[in-house]
């Protein structure tokens, strides 16, 4: 694990004073640790198999000379073609995290492989579907979803023919030339599906795309989302607030903590697929979203979702 100060400004790498007050004021164990960090660096092997390996991270920033400790020593894998969730106290990092493995968040120390590389802007490997879907209100669907063939600059017969392909994927055959204020909530959702699908990325990273939706729309989308997963062999993880989401969806759930969050628990999901929402009433079913709901301390508590630190 090696501390970083090349990051840009805003965050607590502004070069080597900022790195220093950070060290000062996270105390001695943070320094044993960044003097050991080299060694550990060299010791980490690049699985092939493996979609995402982080190990340790460490993310920090300094707001009105306060530091605030976000990611402490976050471990995660994840295995070519294996949907994985994160679910967690709202506020805790899961989307910080997220950012760091798309290269669009620096981190201030640790080890971060994505498909065998370290995460960068600009990758056409990585999907990324945000909060608000990020869909352009003056753009057909059809043009919404071509968006990513434009930056690489792709034929464009050859973009149309996929673009078309993945919006009947995602069941939205005859709607190309609408506009987003002419489709309902789900259908905007399917519509970003189709244009993260567009780039035929490898991994795909969610950041809670579905909250938005009333629970039948939700529950469609799921479903959808792991039959387009199996078709296109992508790894994803998916952020999300609802334990049975990420229990229904998932090969495996990383539970974290409230800040600075890590990794509480990891719970492997051994139910077969494909899956429907009949598996909601199964033993296996219920046992994983028991566990995490210990893992989260939530006991004692009746909903499924995840909103606050306990």
């Amino acid at each position: 694990m090696t501390l970083r100060s090349d990051q840009p400004p805003g965050g607590v790498g502004e070069g080597a004073p900022a790195a220093r007050v950070m060290a000062d004021r996270a105390g001695p164990a943070l320094v044993r640790e960044v003097e050991g960090s080299s060694e550990r660096s060299m010791a980490m092997t690049v699985d092939t198999d493996l979609a995402i390996e982080t190990d340790s991270i460490e993310k920090y920033f300094i707001k009105d000379g306060n530091l605030n400790h976000v990611l402490d020593g976050v471990s995660v894998s994840l295995r070519r073609g294996e949907l994985a969730s994160l679910i967690g106290p709202s506020g805790c990092g899961k989307s910080t995290f997220l950012k760091i493995l798309a290269g669009l968040e620096s981190y201030q120390s640790g080890t971060v492989d994505v498909l065998g590389d370290e995460p960068g802007s600009g990758r056409f490997d990585i999907g990324f579907v945000f909060q608000g879907l990020a869909l352009l209100p003056w753009r057909t669907v059809l043009d919404n979803v071509l968006l990513p063939s434009e930056f690489v600059k792709m034929n464009k017969g050859e973009a149309r023919a996929r673009a078309k392909r993945y919006l009947s994927t995602v069941g939205l055959d005859g709607y190309e030339n609408y506009y987003l204020r002419e489709v309902s909530g789900g259908m905007r959702q399917r519509v970003a599906l189709a244009r993260v699908l567009m780039s035929e990325a490898r991994l795909l990273l969610l950041d809670e795309p579905f909250s938005a939706l009333d629970e039948f729309t939700r529950e469609s989308i799921n479903m959808l989302f792991m039959n387009v997963c199996a078709e296109t062999r992508a790894a994803a993880l998916l952020v999300t607030h609802s334990i049975q989401e990420a229990v229904l969806m998932s090969d495996r759930v990383f539970v974290m903590s409230g800040r600075p969050a890590r990794v509480v628990d990891e719970v492997e999901i051994s139910i077969p697929r494909p899956r429907s929402r009949h598996v909601m009433v199964e033993t296996a079913f219920v046992d994983a979203v028991k566990r995490i709901r210990s893992s989260l301390g939530l006991e004692d508590a009746q909903e499924s979702t995840v909103d606050d630190p306990p």
